[in-house]
Formats: structure tokens, sequence, C-alpha cells
């Protein structure tokens, strides 16, 4: 068998492994042990290899669009919707398979340069989710949904036809009725879903009113019935949910949501910068982790980045990095957390 020992000047991980100097002994690609070079030890039969620099597990960007990383496409600061309306509109319209295909292509590039090896991926299209298969990314390709009214049968044979190992993602609670959500929890694959990212949201499901019921509307696709109630949609997806499944967002929550979310056993993914690209402020991510709910870190999509020729959660960490808050926190977020909402 054949067996490799890493002597590294700094060896840190998230779950608060941290030597300086570091040692890690691989028996083929398993790890057996890890530790300082003095408690390894002498191995026979090893070989050894120094690493000058800092080995830690791979970052987790646990929610992106790799289908949308264009080269050449940037957009400036801007309210959600229009930035739907004006930016993501067009491209979805106009995006050929080959398109897709570079697009996802680019990003698995720009992925890995950054140390993301792992993804949850939101893939628009059956090409787009191909790509990421055959990218060598750790992860999970989830295809989005969108399935209200006369779309829900559609949407619902989607979810079925679905080779093995790719996820869903409903798109977010106003453009996916309940019926969708019940059949993708009800599929056991992994799952994924925007939710409570703007007001507009909020409004859209409590009052069936606002921008994005205009928009859907403008566009003729909104449907008065999409079968949830009148409610928050974080009560709408929770009241449904009966497994673990990745919630990108929460930026907008009433209080007994910490432990609904926490109770209903959802991983929050924060995606700090595009956040702010979009005006929105005081995420309430801390207080959910001393409820007790898993979250991740994530990117979003590139177009609403400040890195156009970079796509790594590493930027995320420092955006926060500098508001003050805490490194290891910010580590454990960008590695093992996100790994958790993954599955893996």
């Amino acid at each position: 068998m054949r067996r490799n020992l890493l002597h590294i000047d700094s060896l840190l991980d998230g779950a608060g492994f941290d030597e300086s100097p570091g040692a890690i002994l691989f028996e083929e690609d398993s790890i057996v042990q890890v530790g300082t070079p003095q408690s390894i030890g002498t191995i026979e039969d090893v070989q050894i290899t120094h690493i000058h620099g800092t080995v830690m597990p791979s970052f987790v960007n646990a929610h992106t669009h790799l289908d949308l990383t264009l080269e050449g496409v940037s957009s400036s600061e801007m309210e959600f919707m229009p930035w739907v309306k004006e930016v993501v509109a067009p491209i979805r319209r106009e995006q050929t398979k080959e398109d897709v295909q570079r697009a996802v292509e680019r990003g698995v590039k720009l992925s890995k340069e950054g140390g993301c090896l792992t993804v949850g991926d939101i893939a628009g299209t059956s090409e787009a989710m191909e790509a990421f298969h055959r990218s060598g990314l750790l992860g999970v390709s989830f295809l989005e949904l969108i399935g209200t009214g006369e779309r829900n049968a559609h949407a619902i044979e989607m979810i079925e036809a679905l080779p093995e190992g790719f996820g869903v993602q409903p798109h977010a609670p106003y453009s996916c009725s309940r019926e969708v959500y019940e059949a993708a929890f009800d599929s056991n694959r992994p799952l994924a879903t925007h939710l409570a990212e703007t007001l507009d949201e909020v409004e859209c499901l409590k009052k069936r009113s606002g921008t994005i019921v205009e928009f859907a509307k403008s566009i003729g696709v909104w449907n008065e019935d999409i079968g949830h109630s009148h409610v928050h949609p974080v009560d709408a997806i929770c009241d449904i949910a009966h497994r673990p499944f990745l919630a990108a967002h929460c930026q907008y929550l009433e209080e007994h949501h910490y432990e609904l979310l926490c109770k209903a056993r959802a991983s929050v993914v924060y995606c700090p910068r595009a956040s702010a690209f979009f005006g929105h402020e005081n995420h309430p991510w801390e207080t959910m982790i001393e409820h007790g709910v898993n979250v991740a870190l994530g990117t979003d999509s590139i177009l609403c980045l400040d890195t156009p020729n970079r796509l790594t959660v590493l930027d995320d960490m420092r955006f926060l990095y500098k508001q003050g808050k805490d490194a290891t926190t910010l580590l454990q977020m960008a590695t093992v957390n996100g790994a958790c909402a993954l599955g893996l």
C-alpha cells in the first residue's frame, strides 16, 4: 500500500485543529493520522513531502450559479428585482447550450483556483448539471425548478426523471407551489431553495402583492393560487420540510424562525458579498449560529461579486473578517459547515 507523509508549515481545519508545524499521513487516498511531525514519528516505507505553506480542507461554496459565470459580464449594485429583470433574464433568454457549457467550465476553473473543490451548484438546465458532473468537483448539482399553476406537473416530472445523485432546487416559495415542494421533499434527493432573500418575497407570500407579483404578471407567469398559506416564506417551507435541506440567504427573519429552522434541520447558506451587492444589511447569521442552526458560506452568482476573475468563499471570509468577525468561526463556516450542508 502506497504511503505518503506530508510535513507542513501550518495545518488547520474548521473543527479546531491547529498545528504549526503539522503532519498528515496518507495510505493511498485516505488520511490515517494527523498531528505534528513528532507525534506521527518515523514511518517505514513512506515518501515524505515538505510543504511550505498552510494546508486546510477544501473550501466549500455551498451556494453558487456556475452557469452564470460569464466572462466580461458585470453589473452594478442594485436592488434584487431590477437585477433579475435587467441582468439575469436577458442572459437566460439568450444562452445557448454551448454558452451554458462554457460558463460552467469557467466557473469550475475559477472555483478550483480559489480552493473551492466542493460546491453546491444551482443549475438552470440539464446541460449545466451534466457539465458539473464532468467537472471533478465534489458536492451537489441542484436542478432549479419553476412550478406554479399549469407548470406544476412539469416540475414534478422533472424531479422524478432526474438521474441518481443530482439534487433539486425549487427556486423559491413564490415561484414554486406547495405541491412542487412536497414532491421535492418526498423525492429524498438533496434539496435546496432560496428562502426569505428579500422583503418583496415576504410581501408576495403574505399578501400576494408587491414587485414580485407585478413582475410575474408582466411576463405572464403569475398564479394566485401557489398553494402556500398567507404566511412568511420560512413558515411556509418549514411546515412542509420533513428532512434536512439547504436554505440560501434567509435575510429577513422573525424571532421564532431561528428555532423553527433548527428544528427543521435546515442549513442556511449566507452569501455576504452578494447580500451587500443588493443593499441588504444586518444579516442574522450570528443569531442563527447561537440558536444551533448550521450556517455555511456561499458566493451566489459571480454577476454580483467584486471579483470577476475569482470564485471563492475565501473572499467572503475576508469580507466578514474586515468587519471584525472571528476567523475560526469563518473557517468553520467555509469548510465543515458547508460540507455538512451538502451531506458530505
